[in-house]
C-alpha cells in the first residue's frame, strides 16, 4: 500500500457530461483497499513512479494534443514533471479547470 495516497470514494463515474451510478457499492470493502491500492501496487511493480504531494496547475499539451508535462506546486517550490504517461487522479470538476 502506498501511504502517501488518499483514501478514495468509487461513486460513479461520468462520461460525456453525463453520471453513472454503475460502480456504487460493488467492492466487497473501502474503494482504497480493493481498488486503489492493489493497482498502485501493480503499477509500481512495473515501474511506474508515482507522484504525490502537488498541486497541478497547468498541462502542457503537444502538437498532437497530448499531455507532455505537468507544472506543479509543492512545499519545495514550483515544479515541472515531463512524463510519457499521466494519469490524472483528480475529480472531472478539477481536470476540466486544467
Amino acid at each position: 500500500m502506498v501511504q502517501e495516497w488518499a483514501p478514495a470514494t468509487c461513486e460513479g463515474c461520468e462520461y460525456a457530461g453525463r453520471s453513472f451510478r454503475t460502480f456504487d457499492r460493488i467492492l466487497d470493502g473501502p474503494t482504497s483497499e480493493r481498488f486503489i491500492d492493489p493497482w498502485v501496487r501493480h503499477l509500481t511493480s512495473l515501474g511506474v513512479r508515482s507522484v504525490t504531494g502537488h498541486l497541478v496547475e497547468s498541462l502542457e499539451l503537444g502538437p498532437d494534443g497530448r499531455i507532455t508535462a505537468a507544472r506543479a506546486r509543492t512545499a519545495a517550490g514550483p515544479a515541472h514533471i515531463d512524463s510519457d504517461w499521466f494519469v490524472a487522479a483528480l475529480r472531472v470538476d478539477r481536470v476540466r479547470r486544467l
